[in-house]
């Protein structure tokens, strides 16, 4: 700390340090662990299951289903929750919080003294994972470059699949050197490790602005609405298909889902966004990823269950019985992906899908009673790989990639979700197939579960036909968009966006831009002009109109009139350069181009600076930002920024605003303030059940007035004022 203190103190003012960051594989390592822990205890368990009910005699295997799936449904319902909470609180601190989780609850699993408590600690054990994952996830974004980002993660899901494939073989080990309780004592020295790393190695960050927070009770109401589904499911042969008790609680399931459903369709962060489940390729995917990890965890399972109960194998013996698969599937993922880049996702994914399905149907056709591992298990266990290792990865990959870089965590975080709830689902019905059969039945008992699972991989299979060849051929909502660059937030009742300009304030331009993000701006609006000496400059002055069109900015000549005639109504010039030098690699701009000059110097400056990914063009002509967004995608070698002209941006910041509702029709074109503060217009938008969005509000007197009339939001460029304001109407 002393060291990082004396850099800082060195360093010239205004200057970032990149020596107080840690490197990116630095960070990758200690995300690593993290990550490979939180999947490999979402499979480990299941070679473990059978000595678990040793140790609990008498114990149904409806009741230990519940060890598995008690993970699985608390992981799928907070992963995105915790995920937000991780940008407003900390990606550091989340991801320490979820380590630390994870190890009491490994803890208290291991010393669990029956099913129930054994249940509960997984419960928890799920919680501390669901803070991990996305924690992790953000810290490495954070940590690469933005040409870079994508390995990053590649390698970080890289790591937990492994990990997730060799569960079942760790878990043998553990299960045939001291029963099922070293199963979770092993995490605790491994992660008390990575909580010191991560204290001495990892640096905080937090998302641009004050995030939103998540919707904690729309989580609550989706866990509880899947615990019913799965509860119905588990139950449903012994309380019987048709009891009262099967029927409520798939009746309370579907009731509550469907409250969920429409909670998500309102909240401003909902669990998952319905915008995004519009998107043609990332809907279709996740739905897929339902269905084939349903297909996935159910016969896997079934396979545990089979070797030890039927073959009579040890927990080493069926662990390694399980390896030759995902050995396969790390072998064929890697091809499988770069011949993806070469022919598209459709005819990779049918394949993958049709062949596991087959794979799993090879099972039903050729596996006896008696054991034949070379004969009958690995020909159909090296078949399940190269299935698995075309369709599983691709899958989520065509999930993610169908969403654009921003939206990149939020995307991987549903499709999670996706997994986790196939999962779940994939167990309890293989649990209600296999039930408890006598030595005459089980075979029976086993070619059920096998088909359900064959059945779901074909239909993942077939289903992948829908996928469009190329994720590019889907886009994403504009009002989506908007809400992720915008990022408004919510102060009582009222949403709040700031601009991010200096308008009103006294004082440096810099210190006011600081100020507006301390405020919890997300973004900065930037009116750029480039100077006679070609420095490109941000001028929110007034009397910009009084500058010819198409002359460059004459700095001195704007001095020496303003010591002639008094300081103007707005700050002086400062460079574009010293603005992003002095702010936080989370700001994110939404650059106002001004004139031409300024469209052709613009490139080469946001090539120097590197803040390609976190910029938007906007300017008074849509051709002009479509012009100046070529040329820096053309300069930095990254994919084309947002470009757009004034009014759209008006109205996409209104409609990010206000998600699924209406709003006065003079305020989504309007650019004149006057026109929205007139109180006919105010009374003709309340009467008609409309809601009132002001824009560019910058005098207290304004403020005061719309918020008298009932406005519902409020976007500025003077942060400061309407702070004063809100805190004299004790709003917060």
């Amino acid at each position: 700390m002393s060291s990082e203190t004396a850099d800082r103190q060195r360093s010239a003012p205004g200057q970032r340090l990149a020596v107080s960051r840690p490197a990116p594989h630095t960070v990758l390592t200690v995300a690593s662990m993290g990550v490979a822990f939180a999947f490999v205890d979402a499979t480990i368990v299941n070679i473990a299951l059978p000595s678990i009910a040793a140790s609990f005699r008498g114990t149904p295997i409806s009741s230990l289903s519940w060890v598995l799936n008690a993970y699985n449904v608390v992981f799928a319902a907070l992963i995105v929750a915790a995920g937000s909470l991780a940008d407003r609180l900390g990606r550091k601190r989340m991801f320490l919080l979820g380590l630390e989780l994870f190890t009491a609850a490994s803890l208290l699993c291991a010393i669990s003294p029956s099913v129930e408590a054994l249940v509960a600690f997984r419960a928890v054990q799920a919680l501390g994972g669901a803070f991990i994952v996305p924690a992790a996830l953000a810290l490495v974004l954070q940590a690469f470059p933005a040409d870079r980002r994508s390995h990053g993660v590649a390698l970080l899901w890289a790591i937990g699949s492994v990990a997730a494939g060799l569960g079942p073989v760790l878990g043998g080990l553990l299960v045939a050197a001291a029963g099922w309780r070293l199963v979770f004592l092993v995490n605790l020295p491994i992660c008390v490790g990575a909580i010191v790393l991560a204290h001495r190695l990892l640096s905080e960050s937090r998302a641009p602005g004050s995030a939103m927070l998540p919707d904690l009770f729309g989580a609550l109401l989706f866990a509880v609405a899947i615990t019913a589904f799965l509860l119905a499911i588990v139950k449903g042969q012994a309380w019987g298909w048709t009891s009262p008790r099967t029927i409520g609680c798939f009746m309370a399931a579907a009731l509550l889902l469907s409250v969920f459903g429409r909670r998500c369709t309102r909240h401003r962060a909902p669990v998952i966004d319905p915008a995004l489940l519009r998107i043609r390729n990332f809907g279709t995917t996740n739905a897929l990823t339902v269905i084939t990890a349903a297909g996935f965890y159910g016969y896997t399972l079934a396979n545990v269950l089979f070797l030890t109960g039927v073959w009579h194998y040890s927990a080493l013996q069926a662990g390694l019985a399980l390896t030759p698969g995902p050995l396969v599937t790390a072998a064929v993922a890697g091809p499988a992906s770069r011949f993806v880049l070469r022919v598209g996702y459709r005819p990779v994914l049918v394949t993958g899908g049709l062949v596991w399905g087959a794979a799993v149907l090879w099972f039903v056709e050729r596996v006896g009673p008696s054991p034949a591992f070379f004969s009958e298990w690995l020909p159909g266990t090296v078949l399940l790989g190269i299935g698995a290792g075309l369709l599983f990865p691709n899958l989520t990959s065509a999930a993610v990639a169908s969403v654009p870089g921003g939206a990149f965590a939020t995307a991987t975080g549903i499709n999670s979700v996706a997994r986790q709830v196939g999962a779940a689902v994939g167990v309890a019905v293989s649990v209600a197939i296999i039930g408890k059969p006598s030595a005459q039945e089980a075979m029976r008992a086993f070619d059920g579960a096998w088909m359900f699972g064959s059945a779901c991989l074909f239909a993942a299979g077939l289903g992948c036909l829908l996928i469009a060849r190329r994720s590019s051929e889907a886009t994403l909502s504009p009002r989506w968009e908007a809400f992720e660059f915008f990022g408004p937030r919510m102060l009582g009742r009222l949403c709040i966006a700031h601009r991010g300009g200096t308008g009103g304030e006294q004082g440096s331009p810099l210190d006011a831009f600081t100020r507006t993000v301390e405020l919890g701006a997300r973004f900065l609006e930037l009116d750029l002009r480039t100077t006679t000496d070609g420095t490109v400059v941000v001028w929110h002055g007034m009397g910009l109109q009084r500058v010819r069109r198409g002359q460059p900015l004459d700095v001195a000549r704007l001095t020496a009139s303003r010591a002639r005639s008094g300081p103007g109504p707005g700050p002086m010039p400062v460079a574009f350069e010293q603005v992003v030098a002095s702010l936080s690699d989370d700001v994110r701009y939404l650059l106002d181009i001004k004139d031409l000059p300024t469209t052709q110097a613009l490139p080469a400056l946001v090539a120097r600076l590197g803040c390609a990914e976190r910029i938007c063009v906007a300017s008074f002509s849509r051709r002009r930002a479509t012009t100046t967004a070529s040329g820096i995608a053309r300069r930095t070698g990254t994919e084309p920024c947002r470009a757009m002209s004034t009014r759209e941006v008006i109205g996409l910041l209104i409609r990010s605003m206000l998600p699924g509702r209406r709003w006065a029709a003079q305020a989504a074109t309007a650019q004149v303030p006057a026109r929205l503060v007139r109180p006919r217009t105010i009374r003709t938008a309340h009467n008609g059940g409309a809601l009132i969005v002001a824009w560019t509000v910058n005098t207290e007197r304004m403020m005061h007035r719309l918020l008298d009339r009932g406005a519902d939001g409020i976007v500025t460029d003077c942060p400061v004022v309407l702070d004063r304001v809100l805190r004299a109407r004790a709003v917060r």
